[in-house]
C-alpha cells in the first residue's frame, strides 16, 4: 500500500503504507522548466526528472517520460509504463469499469517485481500532474466563460 499527499504549493510526498509510513519519495514542480516534476526517491538517494507532454488534438496520447538508472521510459497516457530501449511494458494501469477515462481508480499491475515502487512512484506523479493541469485549464476555461 502506498499513500499520497499533496501540499497547495504542489509538493507531493509519497508514503509506504498510509500517512504515517516512511516516505519513499517527494516531488517538486521544475522551477527551470515547465511541465517538469523533480522527484526523489528516497530508498536510492537517486533525482530524476519527469517530463509531461499533453497534446491538444483528438486520438494523441499524452507522454510522461523519464531516465532511471541510465534507461528511459515513459508513460502513455495513464495506462502503460513503457521501457524505450526494449519496447516492453513494465507497468500497466488498468482503470475499473466505473472510472471510465478518469485514471483514478482501478488496479496498477507491475511486471517485474524489483521495479514495483518506481512504476507505483512514477504512476501517482503522472496522474496528480494531469489532474493538476486538468484542473488549471477548467478554471482558466471558467475564467474565460464569466467574462463573455
Amino acid at each position: 500500500m502506498y499513500y499520497c499527499e499533496a501540499d497547495p504549493d504542489s509538493k507531493l510526498t509519497i508514503h509506504r503504507g498510509g500517512p504515517d509510513g516512511p516516505i519513499l519519495a517527494t516531488g517538486e514542480t521544475c522551477k527551470a522548466s515547465e511541465g517538469c516534476t523533480e522527484i526523489f526517491l528516497h530508498d536510492s538517494n537517486t533525482e530524476m526528472k519527469i517530463h509531461h507532454e499533453y497534446h491538444h488534438l483528438p486520438f494523441t496520447h499524452n507522454k510522461s517520460f523519464f531516465t532511471y538508472k541510465d534507461k528511459q521510459y515513459h508513460w502513455k497516457d495513464h495506462t502503460e509504463l513503457i521501457d524505450d530501449a526494449s519496447r516492453e511494458v513494465v507497468g500497466k494501469f488498468h482503470a475499473t469499469w466505473l472510472e471510465g477515462t478518469g485514471h483514478k481508480i482501478g488496479t496498477l499491475e507491475v511486471m517485474d517485481e524489483g521495479m514495483q515502487d518506481l512504476v507505483v512512484v512514477t504512476a501517482i506523479v503522472v496522474q496528480e500532474r494531469s489532474d493538476e493541469r486538468t484542473l488549471a485549464v477548467t478554471k482558466s476555461f471558467e475564467m474565460v466563460s464569466d467574462n463573455h
